[in-house]
């Protein structure tokens, strides 16, 4: 992966692409955007809805240096035991040491005796900005390159299966100064992926064959990225900074910058020149001790060459005075309209996210809150948005309504008012003090994240910072200098200023001059001038505020981080327990003290139910609109609580819309939290037109709607477009997103309002209380919530039909084939959907957990195990068949899957759908070797049930679990568990014979259990195919209803 993707994680707004929280670790560029991935990551997760992610800059530069001595022989390395070297939080339980291997490659090891699983990750001091001007894109490629096969194990499959086979999956990325590589793996396999991994630095094959074929593979990543607007608008970033600087290159490479004659010699000079292990820094982090770690990494990486490579080092600012000043207007594909303002600074990350918490604040008198009232913007982000050795380019970036286009001259001034008031006010220590604060209280209490991101981050970090007591970033070593923070602020000037107006030829408003320019890459059209003088002088003229002030105190700074003691009750410390009825009168509360992760934190999740979200596509548009309004409600005063990690969201459902409240579990500010966010809830629900027009969010709210509907075609990724056409035709309702588009003409403010009252009075409340609270406080925060309500909520809702999946009729194949929904994406996509049955549920509270349906979701586990890797070794790898490529299991509705996804611009549907139906086939001969080997098959067992039994990272990943099950009505909170302990004992009483009679009878051509829909979406350019496959119903998107008048559903819970 190339760094843009890196860039844009931390820079853009990003909304879930489909309409369903997807059982898959979604590719990367769904998750945000640019950045190069060679690997697609071979995870199950749950797929974010709706994530903001703001401006945070990835790595802080120390000021302090250390020296460490490198000993003469790799069994004699510089060694430091650095628990107490390294400030970490309160709740890290981990011991760290750092060694200095005699190849001087330096390496943080972590002992976390209650892990399930290693990880590793492995920095090169080496990115994109070193790429030779002849061969852009060789970093990347380099990447790219060394994930396919090494002197040792040369097969190209032979490091990715083997963590696969282990419930692992690996990834990389290539950024501006670095290139990092990780992975994850079960624990007790940790040993044997170092040990290949290691490979990569060591003795890469290199081979021209796979460079050959790997080019593809990078075009086919630039491929899909080129009519995306985040990926063009960071090229131009790049193509209007200075041409001598680094970073004005290219990064990605495709065909035409990789494919140049020696291009196989260059690969190999540029990994001597730069893989070096004196440039490298690695994290492990596994359960054995750290003794057994520095063995295993002294004989694995003290192999790696060092040929005291020097650092890059880079002269060439992007953006001198000579390329300041200037202002770009750019095209966009999807409608809609961007500002952004870019300055370049000295690199200082801590320097950068304390002014964004100025710039970026949404509070009363932000920027964005005075710009809200004006019907001006939506959206505002600040801050780091690329951190460089060399600089720090500091960006604004500002989603525009139409009248904010017409009036973006205006909206530049309200931005340089703003800097005006803080020049004389945030050297403030006392200010920087609150925020150290705030930032040390999350740092204390941070939860544990996934190893392979923890791992990942910190080898990052290394390579920036040398002293190890800044390794984890604590706040507290951040040191307060007000010269910088004025020297910083000084930089902040229309003289300075780099202005990008970004918005497509559909939505445009007001006087636009010729877009006479053509970007190389992406083919986007652009204008680039300088900012007249007229405009220069009118933003300096600044003095009047205008509105403008600077945010207060915070109130929802926690102060009470009590632990409460374990209730006494075993059932209580195991799963939710649901509260007698009659307790709280409208709502059913299931309550859990968490006893696993002692923090003082807590989530407090609500649904509610009601037919009304869902009755047909008018009420789904409302239901959407409904939820811009309550977000844009909160934005502004709930801001400084999401500063003092105090998170909600709002999300609709097609069942309803649920509330999710996360933070400290002081009950103080907790209290205050919640009353905050739900009397918004009862306030809307009692508006009338007037006082609808007071609030000043439903025209901005209709605004965001409206463009979502009209950017969704090009917003999202086929393979995804795939997905949710899937669910339209095996959901009994359920219809295409666009549907809805269709109805806005009926939206007017009378529906919205009585909408907006019916959405509570039709709707039953389900609650969950989860983390550091005990029974009477979670009764109180429900009390609190109903109390707040009382006069919307109804204690005899309707009762809401649950949703039913359709089943494919047994030995048959249906192929729904569409055009994709944007006429200019070249991108054609298959989704091909295998159902096997119902899995494991629960109903009255008992599990029903037959022997077929358990037998089932057995063999299923162990399907994925075995087929993902060779999957994606197949036809991602040897075949080239685009980018995007997986096999998956999935659950949905409590049905039970298996899934062949793949997206490619070089191939139409057809062409992919038969080459997933050969690699399916061919795959029978692997089962049935495998069926023949009760020691292999006793092995993925194994496999399966470490997996199954892995601990939960964080409360949030429990509180998610359990919610899923309360939400489903299905309610099996020990699901993994009780699927673990029929494999370990036996239950399932399956064994090798069965995987094989499974995969014949449910997913290789002609089974008799059978149950196949293909979803086909060709990509601009392609036609269906004149001969349709044989044995295969052929539908298109009109057919669809009478599939589903026919169709059985399955039985729910």
């Amino acid at each position: 992966m190339a760094e843009d993707d890196q860039r844009l994680l931390k820079l853009q707004d990003t909304e879930e692409s489909s309409q369903d929280e997807e059982d898959y670790a979604q590719f990367k560029e769904n998750q945000s955007s640019p950045s190069c991935w060679s690997r697609t990551k071979r995870w199950t997760k749950k797929h974010p809805i709706a994530t903001k992610i703001s401006i945070v800059s990835f790595i802080i530069v120390a000021a302090v240096v250390i020296g460490i001595a490198v000993g003469e022989a790799a069994r004699k390395n510089e060694s430091k035991d650095s628990s107490d070297a390294i400030v970490k939080p309160e709740t890290d339980r981990r011991s760290y040491r750092v060694v200095t291997l005699s190849n001087e490659l330096r390496a943080l090891l972590i002992s976390d005796p209650e892990t399930d699983y290693g990880a590793a990750a492995l920095t090169v001091n080496v990115g994109t900005m070193s790429d030779p001007p002849d061969v852009l894109g060789l970093a990347h490629f380099c990447e790219h390159m060394l994930f396919l096969g090494t002197k040792k194990y040369p097969g190209e499959d032979d490091y990715a299966g083997y963590l696969s086979e282990n419930g692992g999956y690996d990834n990389a990325f290539t950024a501006q100064e670095v290139t990092n590589y990780h992975f994850k793996i079960e624990w007790g396999a940790l040993s044997g992926a170092l040990d290949r991994f290691s490979q990569f630095f060591i003795s890469p094959l290199f081979t021209a064959s796979s460079a050959g074929r790997e080019m593809n593979a990078v075009a086919s990543e630039h491929g899909k990225n080129i009519n995306n607007d985040q990926w063009r608008l960071w090229q131009m970033i790049k193509t209007v900074s200075n041409p001598k600087s680094p970073f004005h290159k290219f990064s990605t490479g495709n065909i035409e910058t990789l494919n140049v004659s020696g291009i196989h010699d260059r690969l190999l000079e540029f990994h001597a020149a730069h893989y070096s292990a004196n440039q490298m820094q690695l994290v492990v982090l596994g359960r054995h001790d750290l003794h057994d770690l520095e063995n295993w990494i002294t004989k694995y990486f003290s192999l790696i060459p060092n040929t005291n490579a020097e650092a890059p080092r880079f002269s060439v600012q992007p953006f001198p005075s000579d390329y300041a000043a200037k202002r770009v207007w750019i095209e966009l594909l999807s409608d809609g309209h961007l500002l952004q303002l870019r300055w370049s600074l000295s690199p200082s990350d801590a320097i950068g996210d304390y002014l964004g918490s100025f710039l970026g604040d949404e509070g009363p008198g932000s920027i964005i809150s005075v710009l809200r009232g004006r019907k001006w913007a939506t959206k505002l982000s600040a801050g780091s948005e690329v951190s460089t050795r060399l600089f720090l380019l500091y960006t604004i970036s500002i989603t525009l309504t139409d009248d904010g286009l017409a009036n973006a001259d205006e909206i530049v001034r309200y931005v340089f008012r703003y800097v005006n008031l803080m020049k004389a006010n945030v050297v403030d220590k006392s200010l920087w003090d609150e925020r150290i604060l705030v930032d040390d209280i999350n740092f204390r209490y941070k939860s544990y994240s996934d190893p392979d991101r923890y791992v990942t981050s910190i080898a990052s970090t290394m390579q920036a910072v040398v002293d190890p007591a800044g390794f984890l970033l604590a706040p507290s070593l951040r040191v307060y200098d007000a010269d910088r923070l004025r020297e910083a602020l000084s930089v902040l000037t229309p003289e300075n200023l780099v202005l990008f107006i970004a918005s497509s030829s559909n939505s445009r408003t007001g006087s636009w001059p010729d877009l006479d320019q053509t970007e190389k890459w992406y083919g986007t059209k652009y204008h680039y001038e300088s900012i007249p003088n007229n405009l220069l002088k009118l933003w300096n003229d600044v003095n009047d505020p205008n509105g403008l002030s600077l945010p207060t105190r915070n109130r929802f700074i926690p102060t009470n981080f009590t632990l409460l003691p374990e209730p006494s009750s075993q059932a209580a410390a195991e799963s939710p327990q649901l509260m007698p009825p009659g307790k709280t009168p409208f709502s059913s509360l299931w309550w859990k003290h968490d006893a696993e992760f002692r923090l003082p934190r807590m989530n407090l999740y609500f649904s509610f139910t009601t037919p009304l979200t869902y009755r047909d596509p008018f009420h789904s548009a409302m239901a959407y609109l409904y939820e811009y309004v309550m977000k844009n409600l909160l934005y502004e005063p709930l801001y400084s609580a999401t500063l003092a990690s105090f998170t909600y969201s709002v999300d609709m459902t097609y069942t309803g819309f649920t509330v999710k409240l996360s933070g400290y579990s002081d009950e103080v500010i907790m209290s205050n939290f919640v009353r905050d966010v739900f009397t918004r809830f009862a306030n809307l629900g009692r508006l009338n037109t007037t006082s609808l027009d007071n609030l000043g969010r439903y025209d901005l709210s209709l605004d965001q709607l409206k463009l979502y509907y009209a950017n969704y075609p090009t917003s999202q990724q086929p393979y995804l477009t795939a997905y949710d056409y899937s669910n339209v035709v095996l959901e009994k309702i359920r219809w295409p997103v666009l549907e809805g588009e269709k109805t806005l003409g009926n939206i007017t403010k009378e529906a919205f309002i009585a909408f907006a009252k019916d959405i509570l009075s039709t709707a039953s409340v389900t609650c969950l209380a989860h983390g550091n609270v005990n029974k009477v406080q979670a009764l109180g925060y429900v009390r609190l919530v109903e109390s707040i309500l009382k006069d919307e909520l109804r204690s005899s809702p309707p009762v809401v039909p649950p949703p039913q999946r359709l089943q494919i009729p047994a030995n048959s194949s249906y192929i729904l084939r569409m055009k994709g929904l944007d006429p200019a994406n070249v991108n054609s996509a298959i989704r091909v959907v295998y159902q096997i049955g119902q899995a494991c549920f629960s109903a009255k509270r008992q599990p029903v957990c037959s022997s077929e349906k358990l037998r089932l979701t057995v063999l299923l586990a162990l399907l994925e195990l075995k087929i993902k890797n060779p999957c994606f070794d197949q036809l991602r790898t040897k075949e080239q068949l685009g980018y995007i490529v997986a096999c998956r299991t999935h659950r949905f509705e409590n049905v039970l899957s298996f899934q062949v996804i793949i997206q490619s611009a070089t191939y139409d549907a057809d062409y992919l759908r038969r080459r997933s139906d050969a690699f399916v086939d061919s795959f029978m001969t692997t089962i049935e070797s495998l069926g023949r080997s009760e020691t292999e098959y006793r092995q993925l067992e194994q496999s399966a049930i470490d997996q199954l039994t892995a601990r939960r990272i964080s409360l949030q990943e429990a509180s998610d679990a359990y919610w899923d099950e309360i939400t489903s009505g299905e309610n099996l909170f020990n699901r993994s568990a009780q699927i673990a302990a029929s494999i370990r004992n036996g239950i399932d009483r399956t064994g090798p014979g069965d995987l094989v009679d499974f995969y014949r009878n449910y997913v290789a051509s002609g089974g008799q259990q059978r149950r196949r829909l293909v979803v086909e979406l060709y990509g601009a350019g392609r036609r269906f195919p004149v001969v349709d496959p044989p044995g295969s119903i052929v539908l298109t998107t009109s057919d669809v209803a009478e599939f589903k008048h026919t169709a059985k559903a399955y039985e729910h819970p």
